[in-house]
């Protein structure tokens, strides 16, 4: 069935549409943030959530940023009852934080279950693309043709531009749609129970790198000292020292360094 999307750009659809939400019978939810340099300094022009049912809603925060805030968006992001499951929640967690005051709740980061999965099976912590993601686990998604793609990627204002097109909500669909039910349910499955709280550790450092970078090295610092084996020497390990068997596990991931504590 293909998917529904919603285009939201005004306050009281934004009630309306956070209300349905909020009251969803499978309390999951996927998310993605779209901007212009999305992150501390940035400007997040365009909100994508979707519901296991196939529902997109694009909340254009550029059009009407009161979206966030008197739109009743942000009761979604901080809701403790909703699991919000996003790809690499730093950049937009700063974005969401510096620029409205929005503290993202009960979040579920596949980027950081990813790397805590390799980590509960003696590999190294290490970083993957979304698009990887999804190829490592046969989820089909839109892919815009080379044309778009190219132009994303060299316009950094691809993201503000105005009117919203449909290329541009397709997009923004097609990154938050794998999220649920698919890769949540697949990657949750995939942790064990026993590593759980390593997953919160490491989700909670990963929501603070670019909020307040000293606490998030804090954390670091402290859940290195308290591990019985010490993790550091796991971000030094490259990919071809591993075992061949191990290898698939690491294809079309970088070293996770946590590396980004400077201010930025």
């Amino acid at each position: 069935m293909a998917p529904k999307l919603h285009y939201v750009n005004s306050i009281s659809a934004s009630e309306k549409t956070v209300n349905k939400l909020l009251c969803l019978e499978v309390p999951v939810v996927g998310l993605t943030c779209k901007g212009i340099n999305v992150g501390k300094k940035g400007t997040l022009t365009l909100i994508a959530v979707s519901t296991c049912e196939g529902d997109v809603y694009l909340f254009d925060t550029k059009a009407k940023p009161e979206i966030v805030l008197d739109g009743g968006l942000i009761r979604l992001l901080q809701s403790v009852e909703i699991v919000k499951v996003i790809h690499d929640c730093s950049q937009a967690c700063a974005n969401l934080h510096f620029s409205f005051g929005v503290t993202l709740k009960n979040y579920f980061d596949t980027q950081t279950a990813g790397s805590v999965i390799l980590e509960s099976i003696g590999l190294p912590p290490r970083r993957i693309a979304f698009d990887s993601l999804c190829k490592r686990y046969n989820i089909d998604r839109y892919i815009p043709d080379p044309q778009l793609q190219s132009r994303i990627k060299s316009d950094m204002n691809y993201w503000g531009l105005r009117p919203v097109t449909k290329a541009m909500l397709n997009v923004a669909a097609s990154e938050v749609l794998p999220l649920v039910p698919d890769l949540y349910d697949i990657i949750q499955q995939q942790l064990s129970p026993e590593w759980l709280d390593w997953f919160d550790c490491r989700s909670e450092e990963t929501r603070l790198m670019y909020i307040s970078p000293k606490k998030a090295k804090d954390i670091q610092c402290s859940r290195v000292h308290h591990d019985n084996r010490d993790r550091r020497y796991l971000f030094q390990t490259p990919a071809p020292m591993m075992s061949r068997d191990n290898l698939p596990y690491v294809r079309d991931t970088v070293p996770d360094k946590h590396s980004l504590y400077d201010e930025v």
